[in-house]
């Protein structure tokens, strides 16, 4: 029988909106019956160093976070731990068009702004992970 590595999920907000928002927490990511891992980080700091020591197979960055943007955890995750084609997942509570230019400049797999719709980013989280 061939072990299945769980699928891992890091998502980064520093103001946890986005991680105790039910649908990221247990139903886009948790998702317990197929196996898939979430790693919460309240910092980009946070953030690079567990993508550093745990495989990660899909990120869902909050744009706007103090000390390190998204858009540079990014740029340092996929230039210093390897993840050159890690898919990547931003979520916004602006309206400013410049943050999905920026996102979609960076190859983001998806773009949401809050609200969002949770069976979209669910929608979203099952077709990069290929659950």
């Amino acid at each position: 029988m061939i072990a299945v590595t769980p699928k891992t999920v890091l998502v980064a907000d520093d103001t946890m909106i986005i991680t105790h928002h039910p649908p990221v927490r247990t139903g886009a990511c948790g998702m317990p019956r197929a196996g898939c891992r979430v790693h919460v980080a309240s910092s980009g700091e946070t953030a690079l160093r567990r993508a550093e020591t745990d495989r990660i197979d899909l990120l869902i960055l909050d744009i706007e976070m103090p000390h390190m943007s998204s858009f540079d955890l990014l740029r340092e995750v996929r230039r210093k731990s390897g993840y050159s084609e890690v898919p990547v997942i931003f979520i916004t509570g602006s309206g400013d068009p410049k943050f999905r230019e920026e996102a979609e400049a960076l190859g983001a797999s998806g773009f949401f702004t809050k609200p969002f719709s949770p069976v979209e980013l669910q929608r979203c989280v099952k077709k990069l992970l290929s659950l």
